[in-house]
């Protein structure tokens, strides 16, 4: 347990990052998800609109420093690529 003051604020500060953070990366894993389910179906329109809510949500990512910026570039890449493969 912490003791000090700082410490005892270091506690509170990184329980609100982690729930921020959990928060993003649960919306990044969901809208790749969507993304995918769209591609299942075949259903190209819906799957370009949702592939701009996939990037915009992994650069947000990068942003705050969750995801490494080599990594998202990878997964943009790939999601390209399942869209072209249509």
């Amino acid at each position: 347990m912490p003791i000090t003051k700082s410490a005892k604020k270091r506690v509170r500060q990184e329980k609100l990052r982690k729930s921020r953070n959990k928060l993003v990366s649960l919306k990044v894993k969901k809208d790749i998800k969507n993304f995918l389910e769209s591609l299942s179906k075949k259903d190209k329109k819906k799957s370009n609109d949702l592939l701009k809510i996939c990037q915009k949500q992994l650069a947000k990512a990068v942003k705050q420093g969750l995801l490494k910026k080599t990594k998202v570039s990878r997964k943009i890449s790939s999601l390209n690529k399942k869209i072209k493969a249509i």
